[in-house]
């Protein structure tokens, strides 16, 4: 079933780029064409065994560990040789690495990882594979890691490199993983990265239509008939509607599934009583349990009227 693991201790943090001498036979310079690009340098996991006498082997003694969230441009004092509007400080790329296991009984589940933000720009790799490239400081993204990732005993290598030559601002913006990263296992049939969506909108008094999107993804090599059941839940946890239903989904393919709720009288959201809902999602194939993803929502009507101001369950307020 769904896991999330934080992920923030125990990384090893470089700030400046590593010059790593390029090989001079041919053994490492053949292996890095196959998957595995990184045979040498910060994202290999041969980092520290790899013999002297190739020339490339680094030294992660002279790094330090780190807890994200990081930002290591703050790290410095002002200078009036840099750059004004971001900050006076002088933006440098970096290194970050994180050894971590997998359990055996996570073989047949799909690995992810979720970086809430990087600045400014990152490259992730896992186990010397290049993954991911993120262009954007200021975005969450999540990597599938699940096909190049060893179980049991075996260490894994996370290595993400940081590059703070482009800016997307007019201010400070800082450099590094400033936000959490997590680690993420589902089944191989799952709910999609915010893959639910919930939307009530008012019928009349009384009577809400809750629409529905839950988006979920079959990443078996067979197509998938799948089964969602939704539920609503007050904060005692009563069950207020539901609805379920069926959806095909082909091998390495995601869909979504779209439906309604009816609720009658709920309890309104309001700044006074932010009363909230909880919604809870049962994804099925097989007669087996897949996933459940929770999530929250709330009832409230709003209204924005240029002369008369905002109304928010169609009473006049003042931000």
């Amino acid at each position: 079933m769904r896991e999330k693991i934080l992920f923030d201790d125990n990384w090893l943090f470089h700030k400046g780029d590593i010059d790593i001498k390029f090989p001079l036979d041919k053994g490492p310079v053949y292996a890095q064409s196959k998957t595995e690009r990184m045979m040498w340098g910060p994202a290999s996991r041969c980092y520290k065994a790899v013999p002297d006498n190739y020339g490339y082997s680094l030294n992660t003694d002279l790094w330090e560990y780190v807890t994200i969230p990081h930002d290591y441009v703050i790290d410095q004092k002002p200078s009036k040789n840099e750059n004004n509007a971001l900050g006076f400080f002088k933006y440098e790329n970096a290194w970050y690495r994180k050894n971590f296991k997998l359990s055996p009984e996570d073989k047949n589940k799909r690995i992810t990882l979720i970086f809430d933000g990087v600045a400014t720009h990152a490259t992730v790799y896992v186990n010397g594979c290049l993954m991911k490239h993120n262009f954007c400081g200021y975005t969450t993204f999540e990597v599938d890691i699940t096909d190049v990732v060893d179980f049991g005993e075996t260490e894994n290598l996370l290595a993400v490199y940081v590059e703070t030559n482009s800016h997307e601002g007019w201010w400070y913006e800082g450099g590094g993983i400033y936000r959490h990263v997590w680690l993420k296992k589902t089944d191989l049939i799952a709910v999609d990265l915010w893959g639910v969506y919930v939307s009530p909108e008012k019928i009349n008094d009384t009577l809400w239509n809750v629409r529905c999107e839950t988006t979920i993804l079959n990443d078996r090599y067979e197509d998938a008939d799948v089964e969602y059941k939704t539920v609503i839940r007050d904060a005692d946890g009563n069950h207020i509607g539901e609805a379920s239903g069926r959806i095909m989904i082909p091998l390495r393919e995601k869909k979504t599934a779209i439906y309604n709720i009816r609720v009658e009288a709920p309890i309104l959201w309001d700044t006074e009583n932010p009363y909230l809902y909880a919604v809870e999602t049962v994804i099925s194939s097989s007669g087996s349990e897949c996933d459940i993803y929770k999530t929250r929502t709330g009832f409230r009507t709003f209204e924005i009227d240029p002369d008369k101001g905002l109304f928010l369950n169609e009473r006049h307020i003042k931000i």
